[in-house]
């Protein structure tokens, strides 16, 4: 009677799992379809140096802070982000605790007391991108940017840019994110601004990559630094600025026929806009596509977690 032989053998086994693991780590090593998807939001999250009653930072730190860990994302921009030697008040030290490991951050006092005033800070998630540390910075918006606290312009406020390259450690693709505050007062001072920044990105070393541009800029649609950094030229104290088209509103990119008026972003707490202007925005580079974008006006019982609303979009760098 002929004996039967079995095809598992050992070395037929142990053939199997060697190709079974082969398979898996090159399957591993394709990044996933939304791994050059990147998401980031734009938040003035009101300083928590001033009494603003039962708005003031102690009741609504914990729900902004859910608003910001909840959204998942690449790229946070923070205005009005104060750094405090009162622990109840530094809001830098707070968020960096809640946010945890998950987030590295850049962050730099505008003032000339690096540990007492507003920053612009960026938190970014590490365990997706990293920093080069070659490829990032603070300047001032004044004609002396590399002085601590320095204005011009005859602007308010001392007003700062944070800005970094980051590299996802998935795709190796790299993109820069800017973060700014412009001046609420002085329409000079937001002009200049918008130039300085426009130099800066345009003269960044790797002119390829993509830039994120975050900030509340504290003028509307129809101004001079809202056109310039759209891509338009401008006139400034008589002298015509040709237009860089280094840059594009993303809200825009996917909502160009809505009113203005209708998605302004200062709302002062009331939960409706006191303004007929959009100051709050996301700026792109123009070959990334916007996948999405939103002003969030999420509260709590009527309780909202600043006084502007927070703007958030969806990109796909591929």
């Amino acid at each position: 009677m002929m004996k039967k032989v079995s095809i598992f053998t050992p070395v037929f086994l142990a053939m199997i799992v060697i190709m079974a693991i082969f398979s898996w780590s090159i399957a591993d090593d394709k990044p996933s379809p939304d791994a050059s998807r990147v998401k980031v939001l734009s938040f003035n999250i009101r300083q928590a140096g001033v009494n603003d009653g039962e708005n003031s930072w102690a009741h609504r730190k914990e729900m902004l802070t859910d608003l910001v860990k909840s959204g998942h994302y690449d790229f946070i921009g923070l205005q009005e982000c104060l750094i405090h030697p009162d622990a109840d008040k530094n809001q830098l030290e707070y968020l960096k605790t809640q946010l945890g490991e998950q987030y590295g951050f850049l962050a730099k006092c505008r003032e000339k007391d690096p540990n007492q005033g507003e920053a612009c800070a960026i938190f970014y998630d590490k365990t997706r991108w990293e920093l080069d540390a070659d490829e990032t910075g603070t300047f001032w918006l004044s004609e002396s940017p590399d002085e601590p606290g320095s204005k011009s312009w005859d602007t308010a406020c001392t007003r700062v840019v944070t800005w970094g390259r980051f590299t996802n450690q998935t795709t190796k693709e790299s993109v820069y994110c800017y973060n700014t505050h412009f001046d609420h007062v002085s329409r000079l001072a937001q002009a200049h601004g918008a130039i300085m920044l426009m130099n800066h990105i345009a003269d960044r070393k790797h002119e390829n990559d993509p830039v994120f541009l975050v900030g509340d800029f504290n003028c509307g649609e129809k101004s001079i630094p809202i056109q310039y950094l759209s891509g338009k030229p401008v006139t400034v104290e008589g002298k015509t600025r040709p237009a860089q088209k280094l840059l594009k509103d993303s809200y825009r990119e996917v909502y160009p026929e809505v009113d203005e008026a209708s998605i302004a972003t200062f709302h002062g707490f009331r939960g409706t806009p006191t303004g007929k202007e959009k100051i709050d925005y996301i700026f792109v580079s123009p070959a990334v596509k916007t996948l999405g974008t939103e002003i969030l006006k999420i509260n709590r019982d009527g309780k909202y977690p600043s006084d502007h609303f927070p703007v958030e979009a969806t990109f796909e760098l591929k």
